[in-house]
């Protein structure tokens, strides 16, 4: 069985992402607010860093594969944006 400690939680999902990049000053504002937003839309799923180092994240329960393309531009655009 697989475990995974995740959440859909916008203000958990600011400071896990803080946690994975704690050199960056992320706010709640511009790319990473989208990407906040696909959280709390349960769109994608951050994971707890103390179980699941390397700041993946994972489809949420609403991840439709038909805007898979528009999930990745805003993933990627916020990591460039880093």
């Amino acid at each position: 069985m697989n475990v995974r400690f995740e959440t859909c939680e916008r203000i958990r999902g600011l400071r896990f992402l803080r946690i994975f990049y704690p050199d960056k000053n992320l706010e709640d504002t511009g790319k990473t607010k989208a990407v906040l937003d696909m959280v709390k839309a349960d769109i994608i799923r951050i994971p707890d860093p103390k179980y699941h180092p390397g700041g993946r994240v994972y489809p949420g329960k609403n991840w439709e594969n038909s805007k898979k393309e528009e999930y990745m531009k805003v993933l990627n655009d916020w990591q460039q944006s880093l």
